[in-house]
């Protein structure tokens, strides 16, 4: 079933590759592809233009294929495409960090260019957003706490939305970054040494679908996610906490 998810998707790409081709012609410099989701398929792409999306529209070709976006970009129900700049590309390192470990992580080019692997990251600059990250996801699961405002869904929904930045937090330590989910945090957990395992143990029970009662295991995530936090913070100078 994953091979042939990954054959769809993959047809998909390249179907829509080739109209980005006909439809921005010259002004379309790279076009590179990541995965988005935990141990999925889905893709995004990358798209990067010479100039800003809409001084395009003003260009004649482009302008004269005007009608035919909505149909060449119809695939973004199925997966998302982000259009950029070399601009924004030459910011993108120092404003989205952890989102560029991952995409470095799981990344193809596919067409032109190669701005991903051009791309490096400040360690420091990265340090802070996992700092971030983290304060923004623990004060999300202190509300829901104290609020008993949680279920197993919440639970399996923030696992999804701290898998980058854990990818990172293992960045930091100098390790290599898994695609599996068990694996990650499992590499997480033995490089921050919390003092549980709950999350390799939520991470068994996602990827098996045995979700039901996962939002029992609430204080204690909290407890090891404050831990990781601790363990992010010590490597970040005294002046910046």
């Amino acid at each position: 079933m994953a091979e042939k998810r990954n054959n769809t998707y993959n047809k998909a790409v390249d179907e829509t590759l080739k109209n980005l081709i006909d439809l921005f012609g010259a002004h379309l410099l790279s076009v590179s592809s990541f995965l988005q989701t935990i141990g999925g398929f889905k893709p995004v792409l990358l798209v990067q233009l010479d100039e800003p999306f809409i001084n395009l529209l003003k260009d004649a070709n482009v302008s004269n294929n005007k009608k035919s976006i909505p149909s060449v970009l119809k695939e973004v129900a199925t997966f998302p495409i982000y259009i950029i700049t070399p601009r924004e590309i030459a910011a993108f390192a120092d404003d989205f960090p952890i989102e560029l470990i991952h995409m470095k992580n799981r990344y193809r080019k596919l067409y032109g260019e190669d701005p991903v692997a051009k791309m490096n990251v400040d360690i420091n600059n990265l340090r802070r957003a996992v700092k971030t990250s983290l304060q923004g996801i623990l004060m999300h699961l202190r509300t829901a706490y104290l609020s008993r405002n949680f279920d197993d869904l919440f639970i399996c929904e923030i696992v999804n939305r701290i898998y980058y930045t854990l990818e990172s937090a293992l960045y930091l330590r100098s390790q290599s970054i898994p695609s599996g989910l068990g694996e990650l945090v499992f590499k997480v957990e033995s490089c921050y040494n919390p003092k549980n395992s709950v999350l390799s143990e939520i991470a068994a029970n996602i990827e098996s679908g045995e979700t039901k009662g996962i939002a029992d295991n609430m204080l204690s995530l909290i407890s090891t996610l404050e831990e990781i936090l601790s363990g992010v913070i010590k490597g970040i100078p005294a002046e910046e906490n």
